[in-house]
């Protein structure tokens, strides 16, 4: 067996070729197999990833599923660093075996066959009498959670995600204010628990004073919702007992496709979509990028791909400050931005019970504006200001600079023109530019 491993290289090598690769192109994505494969980065962007391409190749090529478990644990131990715990490799085996259709699709894209489908084209009559069948938008948290809508909670690692969520299970059974601020619908939730486990979670929510009686929980299951057979039975689960909410805690756990790759995070969402259409409403709860690698784009905190967020009916972000915990709406398709979701709390003991206490909401940085004026260079003359706005920010450049919530500070800059402190000058592309005037404009104006 270690003689058939060791040259396996050489019998993966025709594997590409044989839907489309050149055979000497030097580029032949098997041989990166045999390099070494961190927790994260490497030629498949992690061991996990790795192994689900070794493991797609063996069921693409109808190996046996012993001879599979043997092989992938041996390279497991040469390969990866460090290497994957046993159960891992026999699990991800196991989901091939049961999910992919060996021996029948291409190696390393184990997808689900899709069938053809009629495409309605609607006119105007059609799209009116759409829009009186579907009502009114129905929220099950007013501008926050939309039934039959997707949202993601982000926040660094602790930073009070699942307290959120156990508190909203609360609030769904009991009816009282979520946060202490939020009104909430009565609803039936289904709490895919993959991150705390049973007893976190009872304890939370018996710390909480919680009697969730319309709580349907599933205790670290393994759930993958790109698992046909997984989705089948939530989607029953949700229809025979009429569940409003579904709470996924993380996202991470429940999908085995790389969060970094658009083209699956896209192909995920129609598990998500199959979950909308029941008319419930998902919750993801999801973590922030690590630090050093934040974009400056509020949404775009999450980690993993862009398509992600893009996905989402409402994206939240909850930040820690001197133990005040604030979740900010980052992205909302429903509502405009004066109705942006800002709420602070506290977590308290009181009388042995764990308490949630609103707070005012923490203030924009008071020396926002000031940073902003910084940003912008001074012009004594509106002659030529044209001809210099290759000098001049435009709000995006300033956001880059500064950081922080982008809503928050184009309103800013909005002020500062209105107050005189800023002026704004068109460029291309309806391209905004920014700068202010020194002591000489108005006798130049």
């Amino acid at each position: 067996m270690d003689d058939w491993f060791d040259n396996l290289p050489k019998l993966v090598a025709p594997a590409k070729r044989a839907i489309g690769e050149a055979e000497d192109d030097g580029n032949n994505p098997w041989l990166a197999l045999f390099q070494q494969h961190p927790e994260s980065g490497g030629p498949f962007g992690g061991r996990d990833n790795a192994l689900t391409a070794l493991v797609g190749f063996f069921r693409a090529k109808g190996f046996p599923i012993e001879a599979a478990r043997e092989f992938a644990l041996d390279w497991n131990n040469r390969h990866c660093l460090p290497p994957l715990d046993v159960e891992s490799v026999y699990d991800k085996i196991a989901r091939a075996w049961i999910e992919w259709n060996g021996g029948t699709l291409p190696d390393n894209t184990p997808t689900e066959p899709t069938e053809p489908t009629a495409l309605e084209i609607m006119r105007w009559p059609d799209m009116q009498r759409k829009v009186v069948e579907l009502g009114n938008v129905e929220w099950i948290v007013p501008d926050v959670l939309l039934a039959g809508g997707l949202a993601f909670i982000s926040a660094p690692a602790g930073g009070g995600k699942s307290w959120v969520a156990a508190d909203l299970v609360r609030c769904l059974s009991m009816g009282e204010l979520w946060l202490g601020q939020l009104d909430v619908a009565l609803a039936s939730v289904l709490y895919i628990d993959e991150e705390m486990g049973l007893l976190s979670m009872f304890h939370r929510l018996d710390g909480l004073g919680a009697n969730p009686h319309g709580l349907h929980y599933m205790n670290q299951q393994g759930v993958r919702l790109d698992n046909p057979a997984h989705m089948k039975q939530i989607i029953d689960h949700i229809k025979e007992f009429n569940i409003r909410l579904v709470i996924i805690d993380t996202f991470v756990r429940v999908h085995g496709h790389d969060e970094n790759d658009n083209s699956k995070m896209s192909a995920l969402y129609r598990s998500f979509k199959q979950i909308k259409q029941t008319g419930c409403a998902i919750l993801a709860l999801h973590h922030n990028r690590k630090s050093g690698t934040e974009s400056g784009v509020a949404h775009e905190q999450m980690r993993g791909a862009g398509d992600i967020a893009a996905q989402a009916d409402t994206v939240f972000s909850i930040s820690k400050k001197e133990n005040v915990y604030t979740m900010k709406a980052t992205k909302n398709r429903h509502c405009d931005e004066s109705r942006y979701l800002n709420i602070s709390w506290q977590i308290v003991t009181v009388d042995d019970r764990i308490a949630i206490m609103p707070v005012e909401p923490q203030t924009v940085d008071i020396d926002i504006n000031s940073k902003i004026l910084d940003c912008c260079p001074i012009m004594h003359s509106y002659d030529g200001l044209d001809d210099q706005l290759a000098m001049m920010p435009t709000g995006n450049d300033i956001h880059r600079r500064i950081g922080g919530n982008k809503a928050t500070l184009i309103r800013c800059i909005k002020d500062l023109v209105t107050g005189g402190d800023l002026v704004a000058i068109d460029g291309k592309r309806r391209a905004v530019h920014y700068c202010r005037m020194g002591e000489r404009q108005n006798v130049l104006l």
